[in-house]
């Protein structure tokens, strides 16, 4: 359920988004009409006296107070000026994949984007920076309520990126991302910070990095680490294992990690090198070093198949290779609730998320899904005492690198996929009512899939 958002400044309203014009070619994104109901999807455009302007900005305090089950920061979005998110409440935020990295301002006494927020979940799939790197500035995820982090990009965690995020309890990284490198002070204060998937490819992990992380009882530290700053694991006290991958163990800070550490956990490191950490500064101050091959093996961990969507008998159904696997599923509707006009176009469209988890295992990646129906529209004749009666075929779009396959409809039905800019990217016809078109478009981009006369819009994964 979604609730109204606070007011903001803006210089103008289209179909209950509110807009700042920034210069004559742009404009921010400012906040929601109090009155609009509804998933918030952010224009790549606007247009405003006859003018097309880009929206490449979400405006300060935007989303302040704002409450949702999930919103989707899209990639043309390139920044999120200070308290965007001052005290929203979001279950699920998702950073969408994009290659170029988005600015999350945070200016001394203006507040960081997303400061006491409250987010369930945050998905990356781009690099975050900060636009301000005063030592007095607080991080962009300052004292945010966030439980879970998913990475989904390759990525550096930048300087208090999640500083005083003191609910958040697991930073968990997709197959084939790694986080490069972890700024200092990045995740200070996380006291309830149980896990993180660090995986080779790491670099570096800087000062105060994890202090006062009280919860974090292992650590696990690649092969490609070559720099752990001082204090890097300060007063995160109730470390009891510490496992490093590296065959030849290069010099570190004294203070890395807390006395009580050095003296009561136990450092695995690979089998035949124990006499190297024995003499290596930084290493050799730990009590009890003990050989073990296969702790400190850099295998890939297990993870949860992606799930398959599936819409049979009026009922949409996840399934998964990895078998017992959970489902947690995001499901949003395009059909307008408010309108401004005398003009609805109704789409009867479902926007579906879903990834699988089981314990032990590394989630999956996010599969997604568009529900629609099509063949016949609403007739003014079908109307009784205010219901529409109709008749239509539900037709389910799968999309996944690159592929897209349509479901559901009649054989030999032309299916066409276009990019937002009209281009045509691919078209199929249906046999045995499943139309497979290769888009050869980036994932993350939008493109426009037309069925005969009805089109739906579509995200490339």
């Amino acid at each position: 359920m979604m609730l109204p958002l606070v007011a903001s400044a803006y210089d103008f309203e289209v179909d209950g988004y509110r807009y700042t014009v920034i210069t004559s070619s742009t404009a921010e994104f400012s906040g929601v009409n109090p009155n609009f109901e509804g998933e918030v999807v952010i224009p790549e455009f606007v247009l405003y006296s006859g003018k097309q302007l880009s929206v490449n900005v979400i405006g300060e305090r935007a989303f302040e107070s704002y409450k949702s089950s999930f919103l989707r920061i899209p990639s043309h979005i390139e920044k999120i000026e200070n308290a965007a998110f001052y005290k929203a409440q979001i279950d699920s935020l998702h950073f969408e994949y994009s290659e170029k990295p988005i600015n999350l301002a945070n200016t001394i006494n203006r507040g960081p984007s997303m400061s006491y927020s409250m987010l369930g979940s945050v998905y990356i799939g781009r690099q975050i920076n900060r636009t301000d790197y005063n030592s007095n500035a607080d991080g962009p995820f300052y004292m945010s309520y966030v439980k879970k982090v998913y990475i989904g990009k390759t990525c550096d965690l930048v300087q208090e990126l999640f500083q005083n995020c003191s609910q958040l309890e697991s930073v968990i990284v997709s197959e084939g991302s790694v986080i490069t490198s972890i700024s200092s002070e990045c995740f200070r204060n996380c006291s309830k910070l149980m896990h993180i998937d660090l995986k080779k490819g790491l670099t570096s992990i800087g000062s105060l990095a994890f202090y006062q992380c009280t919860s974090l009882d292992s650590i696990y530290i690649p092969s490609t680490v070559k720099t752990i700053s001082s204090n890097a694991f300060s007063e995160a006290k109730n470390i009891k294992k510490v496992v490093s991958a590296s065959e030849d163990p290069i010099s570190i800070d004294g203070t890395a990690f807390p006395g009580i550490v050095y003296l009561s956990s136990t450092l695995y490191v690979p089998s035949g090198t124990k006499s190297k950490y024995e003499i290596t500064q930084g290493w050799k101050e730990f009590a009890n070093i003990v050989e073990d091959g296969q702790k400190t093996s850099e295998q890939e961990i297990k993870k949860c198949a992606t799930p398959i969507i599936t819409f049979v008998d009026n009922k949409l159904t996840f399934s998964s290779e990895t078998e017992d696997a959970e489902y947690v599923a995001t499901i949003s509707d395009t059909d307008i609730k408010t309108h401004y006009g005398n003009e609805i176009s109704l789409t009867a469209t479902y926007n579906i998320s879903v990834y699988a988890l089981k314990t032990g295992y590394e989630k999956s990646d996010i599969a997604t899904a568009t529900l629609c129906w099509i063949d016949q529209q609403p007739k003014t004749e079908g109307i009784t005492d205010g219901v529409v009666e109709v008749r239509a075929r539900a037709v389910l779009i799968n999309s996944y690198g690159g592929l897209l396959t349509v479901e559901g409809i009649n054989d030999g039905q032309i299916v066409d996929i276009y990019s937002l800019n009209g281009e045509k990217r691919g078209s199929a016809v249906s046999k045995n009512g499943v139309a497979c078109i290769d888009t050869n478009v980036h994932p993350g981009s939008v493109v426009v899939v037309k069925i005969g006369n009805k089109s739906v819009k579509v995200i490339v994964k």
